[in-house]
């Protein structure tokens, strides 16, 4: 994966994590749901595809991997559009039946693995297949899972067996990268739509959607504070003319400053509201013989605080 790829892929991570954190703004409009499952599918799909890029053509691999890789996929697409359509019929017993967290099913036992999918299929399949579209789960998508399941159940570890080499990899994957563009491009229309009702929704997915830009020349260090806590950071990596910016990806603010003693706080600092973020530009009379330090602090009694660090070098 290049730079570019990494970086729109760790974009795209928080923004569903931010869209998940507010599901319950949502997950009653099918077309919202659609939207959240093609990004998702889109992500799977390009986790992968990027872990056939990285096998070596020497070593082995196993195809009942990569099968149970795309069963687990259908099978969260189905989980995630039950979830709403028992939700909505008010079925706490079936809700609670595919409450399945994909972990219980794409690792692990294979067996097990195995049982769960097929589990989730079985419950499925007797429903009226008009009635899951709203819901997202479109017609034939069922028995396309059962499909997945079937052929990942008779799947035998075979060494050397390349499904796709990595210069085919290398391939799908920018088309595996324009599909999910245009996937999160539609995700957009459908959070803007919200923007009359859930203003500060809107406004942290669109601070969620800015691109960090950690490839060569950047430093980037992601930073969990706890209550009354307070760390210095990048300790001898900048210089005078190099720019700090900090995100705050928290409901809370953060206190950042530059110094040259990390046992305390400087006197001059500067405060970024939550799900906001700040520059900083290294003045040109900083000593940087001995080092420098950015301080951060959470001054909050009760809550974390998350922030993402990026330097880039003047």
């Amino acid at each position: 994966m290049t730079n570019g790829q990494t970086n729109y892929s760790n974009m795209t991570d928080v923004t569903i994590a931010i869209v998940d954190e507010n599901a319950g703004l949502w997950t009653g409009n099918p077309k919202f749901s659609k939207r959240v499952d093609d990004v998702k599918l889109s992500v799977a799909d390009i986790d992968i595809i990027a872990g056939v890029q990285r096998k070596k053509s020497t070593g082995a691999t196993t195809t009942k991997e990569e099968l149970w890789a795309i069963a687990a996929i259908k099978t969260e697409h189905i989980i995630d559009g039950l979830k709403p359509y028992f939700s909505d019929k008010d079925d706490k017993i079936n809700l609670e039946a595919v409450s399945y967290s994909i972990s219980s099913y794409n690792k692990g036992n294979s067996d097990n693995s195995l049982k769960i999918m097929q589990l989730i299929y079985g419950i499925g399949e007797p429903l009226v297949a008009a009635e899951l579209v709203p819901f997202g789960i479109e017609v034939g998508e069922i028995a396309d899972q059962l499909i997945a399941i079937n052929k990942f159940g008779k799947a035998k570890p075979t060494k050397k067996v390349m499904t796709s080499t990595s210069k085919t990899a290398t391939k799908e994957l920018r088309s595996a990268y324009k599909l999910l563009r245009y996937r999160v491009g539609q995700l957009d229309l459908m959070v803007n739509t919200k923007k009359s009702t859930a203003p500060t929704f809107v406004e942290k997915y669109d601070f969620g959607r800015k691109i960090i830009h950690a490839g060569k020349g950047h430093v980037t260090e992601e930073v969990v504070l706890m209550p009354d806590h307070m760390e210095a950071l990048l300790g001898k990596k900048f210089k005078a003319g190099d720019i700090i910016t900090i995100r705050n990806h928290s409901d809370f603010p953060v206190t950042v400053g530059l110094t040259d003693t990390p046992e305390l706080f400087p006197d001059s600092n500067l405060v970024i509201e939550g799900y906001k973020e700040a520059r900083l530009k290294v003045p040109e009379d900083f000593n940087c013989i001995f080092g420098h330090w950015l301080m951060v602090n959470n001054p909050s009694h009760f809550d974390d605080v998350s922030i993402t660090i990026l330097l880039a070098k003047g």
